[in-house]
């Protein structure tokens, strides 16, 4: 009883966090590279975590790749577990991608299934669109779901420089008859990549009823298959940080995030390219 009373009470609460939360479908993270980056990485290029961000970037998708990840709580706490994975395959002009997340436990649980679709309208110019299926499970009170269509948009300016936007919830869904509306976000960015092996994000966002938030990250690729990154995201003000090894055709990623009030998010990930 005293743990359903605690989940209920989170449940409560991190709505009223203000930043992107779980609570409600607002916590869209696109991998531990996106935590690692502060979420400042919506205008990079494909990789394997591709599937979970901005699907206007799988209009460059030109390799299949499979990803996994998994928090043990956010915050740290295992209430708040939450997982995906995913594949993206690009099939002739188009970029597909398939993913599943899962958000709580037995008692409160979040789930959504994704799929999104992106193709290049001209050289270095590509858009995408991806539709939802969010689920919410309460234990002892039922369940219901609700469909949400998202949009994206990538522009490669330069070999160096792309901007990208993505635009949740286009439809101002709601969840079932509940007529909770479910989250509207608003996100456009930057990425600037140096020959030197240093690239560089900036981020801006505007969710309904929130306050404009800012992010910025940095990458460095100490060597082919080690990249180290760091971010910094202020709504509310968190740090980020984690890395990347290559063996092979796996890429093991990590990311983490740390609040001086709310605690530590820890994430780990998994890549395989088939080739």
């Amino acid at each position: 009883m005293r743990n359903r009373a605690f989940l209920f009470f989170v449940a409560l609460l991190l709505p009223c966090i203000p930043y992107r939360s779980p609570a409600a479908f607002e916590f869209e993270p696109a991998g531990p590279r996106s935590r690692a980056c502060g979420g400042a990485d919506i205008a990079a290029g494909p990789d394997g975590w591709s599937c979970f961000g901005n699907p206007g970037v799988l209009a460059f998708q030109q390799a299949v790749s499979c990803a996994f990840y998994h928090s043990p709580g956010l915050f740290g706490l295992s209430e708040l577990a939450y997982s995906g994975g995913g594949v993206a395959v690009p099939v002739g002009k188009w970029g597909l991608a398939v993913v599943g997340t899962v958000f709580g436990g037995s008692l409160y649980k979040e789930s959504s299934m994704r799929i999104s679709a992106g193709t290049q309208w001209f050289r270095g110019v590509g858009g995408g669109i991806r539709i939802r299926l969010n689920s919410l499970s309460i234990g002892g009170y039922g369940s219901c779901t609700g469909v949400t269509i998202d949009a994206g948009m990538r522009i490669s300016c330069s070999d160096a420089i792309a901007i990208a936007g993505t635009i949740t919830n286009i439809t101002a869904a709601t969840l079932g008859n509940t007529g909770e509306p479910l989250p509207q976000m608003v996100e456009g960015g930057i990425w600037y990549t140096a020959g030197t092996g240093i690239s560089i994000g900036l981020g801006l966002e505007k969710e309904v009823l929130f306050d404009l938030g800012f992010r910025c990250a940095a990458e460095i690729t100490v060597v082919r298959s080690f990249v180290l990154r760091a971010g910094w995201s202020d709504t509310p003000g968190t740090l980020t940080a984690g890395c990347s090894v290559g063996l092979g055709r796996f890429v093991f990623t990590y990311g983490f995030g740390y609040h001086w009030v709310l605690g530590s998010t820890h994430e780990i990930g998994i890549v395989f390219n088939p080739g």
